[in-house]
């Protein structure tokens, strides 16, 4: 009786150094999970100033687009112009297709913005998943852990009350 009860004790130390141990460990996923909840928050935060920015150069991208319009629509006037003048505005012509070769790199460079900026939006829609990944990840260990914290507690309950017993028994 005295070598169980003895064995009980151990049993009951070992599990109570499992329990602190788990408490322990579970501290410290617990910081680690409030870091990369804090390393999320700015990643979001991050996520959200580069589509603002992204959203701020599309805007300014359509702008250039509707002066990019007017401008092709002031140089077609301009041309017709030049037409009904003939010859005698040669130096207006060549200013024209100066004007033409600038909308033409003015679009150029739209076309490169564009391209960059469904790039860097394809790469925020990445971040956003890998963020929502992390995420899941952080509540599938948080829930592992409860887990193993139920099952400490309910062996912790269940050796108090095999103590108890005994403890009960012998008097």
């Amino acid at each position: 009786m005295e070598k169980r009860q003895g064995e009980l004790e151990q049993t009951g130390k070992r599990l109570e150094a499992e329990e602190k141990s788990l408490r322990e460990t579970r501290a410290a996923q617990e910081k680690q999970a409030a870091e990369r909840d804090a390393q999320l928050d700015r990643k979001n935060q991050d996520t959200e100033r580069r589509e603002s920015e992204v959203a701020a150069e599309q805007a300014r991208l359509a702008a250039l687009k509707k002066e990019l319009e007017a401008e092709r629509i002031r140089f077609e006037a301009e041309a017709l112009a030049v037409t009904e003048i003939q010859a005698a505005n040669e130096e207006a012509k060549a200013q024209l297709e100066r004007r033409k070769e600038e909308l033409d790199e003015i679009e150029a460079d739209a076309e490169v913005t564009t391209a960059r900026l469904k790039n860097e939006a394809s790469q925020l829609q990445r971040s956003k998943l890998q963020l929502a990944a992390d995420q899941e990840a952080l509540e599938v260990e948080a829930a592992s852990l409860a887990a193993k914290q139920n099952e400490l507690d309910s062996k912790l309950k269940h050796f108090r009350e095999s103590m108890k017993t005994m403890f009960d028994a012998e008097r």
